[in-house]
């Protein structure tokens, strides 16, 4: 079991490391996760080949490398979490305070095993130089156990704000471990948590691949590619009475803000309207990034009074982020959209061309 989840570990991190994703957040926590698994599943495995062995060990740093081993052995679940908010809000600034999901777990399950000391943990050594693996102290698995049923609640709780297909996914990453973890707190079978936790991560590496080839690596929205793909596909199956609205949103001071704030300035930019809109606009409205700095949304809107009051809180929005300062840039666009029925007949590509020279009139 252990050289099958290092072997699909390995690989998940070296494709990962090819395609050269680690620069951007959310990436980077993946790749993390995926370290800690296999440092975890390394240690597991060493405990397991030397249960029972006469190793010429000194018994006085059984304390110190249990609270290493702790130290290792919670990193998984913290990593986790982070992924999760990222993915759920996409702000940098709230990874720090859930740091404390690490500190306070690392503290009282470390004074547990300071107090303790030869108490059987994660593993001891015994008067003799003999090895001995643990199950782990019961007080980790009971915190194990509270850490992924938060970040359960956590995904079900903005359920509706996740994107679609990474809603499962997420879900069954906390689920899997969570059973195996009560599965080891009655029979003690350590080792299927970091099982478990492999399967997760694959779960979740498939799901990203797949939203990776239709999706904008900065604003998560989908790519020209797909979105021009779904407008035929819609367009083709449009039905007679059905109605649709089509968005073309222009950042347009985009160079400007490049030119004299810098580029890291113009991504934060296109972030920041990328974060009103997805506020703004429904939770399963299509959304693209057309180009540099547009933007395309389809809405299943089909009244115009619900379509300006959404333009209006846009527009509110994007006032309301300027009033406040925070950048040293303002957030300014252009706006252009239409009803589209069956009845206008026309393609995908025309149609895009056509909101372009609107927009840019």
């Amino acid at each position: 079991m252990y050289i099958v989840i290092l072997i699909m570990l390995l690989i998940i991190l070296s494709q990962h490391a090819k395609e050269g994703k680690y620069y951007f957040v959310q990436h980077r926590l993946f790749r993390l996760l995926v370290v800690s698994l296999l440092v975890v599943t390394i240690i597991d495995l060493i405990s397991w080949l030397l249960n029972g062995q006469y190793q010429f060990l000194w018994p006085q740093l059984v304390t110190w490398g249990n609270l290493l081993v702790l130290a290792c052995y919670l990193m998984p679940f913290l990593l986790w979490i982070l992924f999760v908010d990222f993915e759920v809000y996409g702000q940098i600034k709230r990874l720090k305070p859930r740091l404390l999901f690490y500190i306070i777990p690392l503290l009282i399950v470390g004074v547990h095993i300071l107090l303790r000391p030869y108490h059987l943990h994660f593993f001891i050594i015994s008067e003799n130089g003999r090895f001995y693996r643990g199950n782990g102290p019961l007080l980790f698995n009971l915190i194990g156990i509270l850490l992924l049923a938060y970040t359960a609640w956590f995904v079900l709780k903005h359920w509706r704000i996740i994107y679609w297909r990474n809603r499962w996914a997420l879900l069954m990453f906390s689920i899997l471990p969570l059973i195996t973890l009560l599965i080891q707190a009655k029979n003690g079978y350590f080792n299927l948590l970091w099982a478990s936790f492999s399967l997760s991560v694959l779960i979740i590496y498939i799901t990203m691949q797949n939203k990776a080839v239709k999706t904008d690596y900065l604003t998560g929205f989908y790519n020209r590619r797909h979105l021009e793909s779904f407008l035929t596909n819609k367009l083709n199956n449009l039905q007679t009475d059905q109605v649709f609205t089509v968005i073309m949103i222009d950042l347009y001071e985009l160079c400007s803000i490049n030119d004299e704030f810098g580029h890291t300035s113009g991504d934060r930019a296109l972030d920041a309207l990328a974060l009103i809109i997805r506020s703004v606009f429904a939770y399963d409205d299509f959304i693209a990034r057309y180009s540099g700095h547009k933007f395309v949304i389809l809405s299943d809107i089909a009244d115009e009074k619900m379509l300006e009051k959404k333009i209006n809180d846009l527009n509110e929005h994007i006032a309301l982020f300027n009033e406040k300062k925070r950048e040293p840039f303002e957030l300014r666009i252009k706006l252009t959209c239409e009803m589209i029925s069956r009845e206008i007949g026309i393609k995908s590509m025309d149609l895009l061309a056509y909101l372009e020279s609107q927009i840019t009139s």
